[in-house]
């Protein structure tokens, strides 16, 4: 495990992590999240962060202070996860953000920015036109959908198609658009407005 690791162009003493940065994720036992802020989690594997929340919640008393990392995953599950404005238009008007993706099951299920709109009534129709409504799930772009479908998720390529289309909704997409989606991009998106 490195020592210190560079995060938006500092370095981040990843032994004092939780006073130099609570955003980042210090976790020996799994190295593929080490070095990771929440944020980017968010994206990537919201049950995750989930969890730490709980841990962090148990044995909290009235009495107890929070630390500075328990309250940014309160800000990031109960508050911004869900009120967090998309970056996208929506197709059919031109003129409000894409609020809704639907997600299609037939061997798996798809889903593409083609299944997005804005919550008008006639945006919604002209979205679902053509499929069949009982093969149809129509859910919101809030990060606490995205842990409920990864916990129903049958497999883990069916997720990431979700995964995907969140990264596109809020502008940090690999597929579909050209910004990565990096510890930077993904604080920006939760704390400084977003991108576009």
């Amino acid at each position: 495990m490195a020592a210190t690791k560079k995060l938006f162009g500092e370095k981040v003493d990843l032994r004092e992590k939780d006073e130099s940065n609570p955003h980042v994720i210090d976790d020996s036992k799994d190295e593929e999240k080490e070095g990771k802020n929440l944020e980017k989690l968010m994206f990537e594997d919201p049950c995750y962060v989930k969890v730490l929340l709980d841990v962090s919640e148990d044995g909290i008393t009235p009495q107890s202070e929070k630390s500075e990392r328990h309250k940014i995953l309160e800000e990031l599950i109960k508050d911004k996860g869900e009120h967090l404005e998309t970056v996208k238009t929506c197709r059919y008007c031109g003129e409000e953000k894409v609020k809704i993706f639907s997600i299609r099951f037939s061997d798996g299920i798809s889903t593409t920015p083609e299944f997005t709109c804005c919550e008008k009534e006639d945006c919604i129709e002209k979205m679902l036109s053509g499929t069949k409504r009982n093969s149809v799930q129509i859910e919101r772009f809030q990060f606490s959908v995205l842990r409920k479908l990864q916990r129903s998720a049958t497999n883990w390529s069916d997720f990431k198609k979700v995964i995907e289309l969140f990264r596109w909704a809020f502008g940090v997409s690999w597929r579909w658009d050209e910004v990565r989606l990096t510890n930077k991009t993904a604080f920006g998106v939760f704390f400084q407005g977003g991108r576009e």
